[in-house]
């Protein structure tokens, strides 16, 4: 079973178009109801940190705390170019109460507290190349490391990213 929510009002990035209706696969409920959500619709979220990761949520700080307001970085896909851009679904005691497209900017993970798992990072490894111009391998960094690159302002050495 899958979810799905319908995201109203996105502006792409890109192409500057406002998508009225945006339809994506959603897969942040504890279990999936074969649902379609919008904003104020509840969800049934996990009750920790634990539970979003196996959602595929990360969390954006490693002191991230679930409470009755949370805001989780998630990606949508414009329908007129095809271009993938970013929204921040803001929660409230597991209402969703808002869903806004947002600029991809390495300071977008300050705002957040949980981001998709597997949201394109091509325009992170981007940023954070021109931050560290000298840096290697951020292309294989894992979602996990980019996050904490991004909070400490510190590249990781070559060495801890190895396996």
């Amino acid at each position: 079973m899958i979810d799905y929510i319908i995201l109203p009002n996105m502006r792409c990035t890109r192409c500057g178009e406002v998508n009225e209706r945006v339809t994506e696969q959603l897969y942040i409920n504890k279990e999936p109801h074969s649902n379609t959500y919008t904003v104020g619709s509840r969800f049934d979220l996990p009750d920790d940190v634990e539970g979003f990761a196996g959602c595929d949520y990360v969390p954006a700080r490693p002191d991230v705390v679930i409470g009755p307001r949370l805001r989780v970085l998630d990606g949508w896909t414009c329908r007129c170019c095809g271009a993938g851009n970013l929204c921040v679904l803001l929660f409230e005691d597991r209402v969703l109460v808002e869903a806004r497209s947002v600029e991809r900017s390495l300071m977008i993970f300050a705002e957040v507290d949980l981001v998709e798992a597997d949201l394109p990072r091509w325009w992170v490894h981007e940023a954070l190349e021109e931050r560290f111009p000298d840096a290697e391998g951020i292309e294989f960094l894992y979602l996990t490391e980019i996050l904490e690159v991004i909070r400490t302002g510190q590249m990781i050495a070559g060495d801890e990213n190895e396996d």
